[in-house]
């Protein structure tokens, strides 16, 4: 197992940060719309392993809906369009994803109506609400966070360093708290949530945290040394006050360096939390359909909501973190 997963996962992670980085950025939304395709397949699998039968058709429909609109409402089609026609109007009075968030569940219904099966109706109209929500709305949050950040700040690159950025706080944080569970897991007793995952135990949910706060400490050090844009609404201010270095005592200085840290300290912890959470959610999913995993795709580490458990349920965490207290 540990073999499988030392040589997969940095392979996957290699791709995917490859792909981010370098690729255009309609081959990336493609990427993150196969990703979700192969999630929420891996999802209706799972339903059907517990004996539920879903509509997938109206689920992918659904789901492809539902991220094409978040797409729109990030303004990058009107930015690329803008380039081609001049009168391209980049706002619109209608919010698709606020139409499209009230008529999903209004359409399964219905679908489940046309349906004429009463055996599990009403648990396979919650499993494919869950399921739409569970993939596509949280990983809308992920295409938000690359995409809106990249129009935003106009200027190539920033949304991709953030998903980047992300995807490495929170898989470091996997890493962590696999790393410390399999060393000192057994030598405690008392589980984290027995009930949903035996295997999670207290020393990895700290692994966690010491995974999660190692990358967000190194990327406050750099971001500190350049200055980043991240941080630049303290720039100005940081700049006056190095200017007057003989005003100020040098614990004062120190006091405004530690927005960084602070900020990066209470990230970490937030997406070390949130991640946890994520793979103690799908495990109560695997659980309650009665699968170990989700697929073989990946060997030693499961399928893609294997992967992407933990990322799922942290993406609005960060998205919101970002869009207040960095940007």
């Amino acid at each position: 197992m540990l073999k499988y997963r030392l040589i997969t996962g940095p392979l996957v992670l290699a791709f995917f940060v490859g792909t981010v980085l370098f690729a255009p950025v309609w081959m990336l939304v493609a990427l993150m719309c196969g990703v979700y395709f192969l999630a929420q397949l891996e999802y209706c699998e799972m339903c059907e392993a517990g004996g539920y039968k879903l509509e997938r058709i109206g689920i992918f429909a659904c789901g492809f809906l539902f991220l094409g609109a978040t797409v729109w409402e990030t303004g990058i089609i009107a930015s690329y369009a803008s380039h081609f026609y001049s009168n391209w109007g980049s706002h619109s009075p209608h919010n698709p994803v606020e139409i499209l968030f009230y008529l999903i569940p209004v359409f399964l219904i219905v679908q489940s109506v046309l349906r004429r099966k009463t055996k599990n109706a009403a648990e396979c109209l919650g499993l494919s609400i869950l399921g739409i929500w569970y993939v596509a709305v949280l990983m809308s949050f992920m295409v938000r966070l690359v995409l809106e950040f990249e129009v935003y700040a106009g200027d190539i690159g920033e949304g991709r360093i953030l998903l980047i950025f992300f995807i490495l706080l929170v898989k470091m944080g996997d890493t962590g708290a696999y790393v410390f569970g399999s060393l000192w897991g057994h030598k405690i007793k008392r589980r984290l949530i027995p009930e949903i995952s035996p295997a999670k135990s207290i020393p990895g949910l700290l692994g966690a945290y010491v995974g999660s706060l190692l990358v967000a400490i190194i990327a406050a050090g750099i971001m500190y040394v350049f200055h980043d844009k991240v941080f630049a609404q303290y720039e100005n201010f940081y700049h006056n006050l190095r200017g007057m270095e003989d005003l100020f005592p040098p614990v004062t200085l120190f006091i405004l360096d530690e927005v960084y840290w602070s900020k990066a300290i209470a990230l970490a912890v937030l997406m070390a939390t949130a991640g946890v959470l994520g793979d103690l959610v799908e495990s109560l999913l695997k659980r309650s359909f009665g699968v170990k995993d989700s697929s073989k795709r990946f060997p030693g580490m499961g399928g893609f909501l294997d992967i992407l458990d933990s990322l799922l349920f942290a993406a609005p965490f960060m998205y919101f973190f970002v869009k207040w207290f960095l940007w």
